[in-house]
């Protein structure tokens, strides 16, 4: 009789590569420039709002500059631009 092999795949995956790390954080948001991303989830709109009501009243920033992205699933088409021209960037997620 022939012996049959079950191959098991295992799901499980690296969080992150390696080499991966979280960015600089800057010591003050005061003079930088902010950006905004809204991803259109339901209430991502309202709650990014909200938060720049809130930071309004706490931080100095140069300026807030608002981007979003044409619907939840879609990728942000724009990274480079924002990248570029923010210091930080808030990327709010609604539901």
């Amino acid at each position: 009789m022939a012996v049959k092999t079950i191959r098991v795949l295992s799901p499980a995956g690296r969080a992150a590569p390696p080499d991966a790390h979280i960015a600089a954080r800057p010591s003050s948001v005061d003079g930088k420039v902010l950006g905004i991303l809204d991803n259109k989830k339901e209430n991502a709109t309202a709650l990014l709002d909200a938060v720049k009501e809130i930071l309004g009243g706490r931080v100095k920033v140069k300026e807030v500059l608002y981007f979003s992205k044409d619907f939840p699933s879609a990728p942000a088409r724009n990274l480079e631009e924002i990248s570029a021209r923010c210091d930080l960037v808030i990327n709010g997620v609604g539901h």
